[in-house]
């Protein structure tokens, strides 16, 4: 399945296409639906920046999917989360997507938003794993093994 194309801005202000334009290949793209999700992302965190250090190419992204919402809502939320964010290569990994949660959903086959979901993606826009929740050492096991298979894992 092809993830499908988002025009968005990241918490930079960058303009970006998800995921064409994103650098990367792998890539991770971490859906989130609620803001108390976030503690789930940042679970994944320390092993994705570890990851992103010593494979070649590798790089992740969030994406807070939250619904059609109208320009002030969006200036509202993306400067609240902007605000928070205090490193720069956070805030140009963060990307909001503000399309319908039902259409991006089943686009992906994402039968619950209760939880994050995590798509890994190569250069074409393919997504070649798909996993979901909070981290856990056996998904990082199995992503790692995708991500750099030829070293076996990092």
């Amino acid at each position: 399945m092809r993830f499908p194309i988002y025009r968005s801005k990241n918490l930079n202000r960058q303009s970006v296409v998800v995921p064409d334009t994103l650098d990367g290949d792998p890539r991770l793209l971490i859906a989130a639906f609620e803001q108390w999700q976030q503690k789930l992302v940042d679970s994944w965190v320390p092993t994705l920046d570890e990851l992103e250090a010593a494979v070649p190419g590798f790089r992740y992204y969030e994406l807070p999917v939250v619904g059609e919402r109208g320009r002030l809502f969006r200036l509202m939320l993306d400067n609240g989360m902007r605000a928070g964010i205090p490193k720069s290569t956070t805030r140009g990994r963060t990307i909001t997507v503000y399309e319908s949660v039902a259409e991006f959903c089943a686009a992906l086959d994402i039968s619950s938003t209760e939880t994050i979901h995590l798509f890994l993606v190569d250069g074409e826009g393919m997504v070649t794993w798909s996993g979901s929740g909070g981290f856990e050492s056996e998904t990082a096991a199995v992503l790692r093994r995708l991500i750099s298979p030829a070293t076996g894992g990092t």
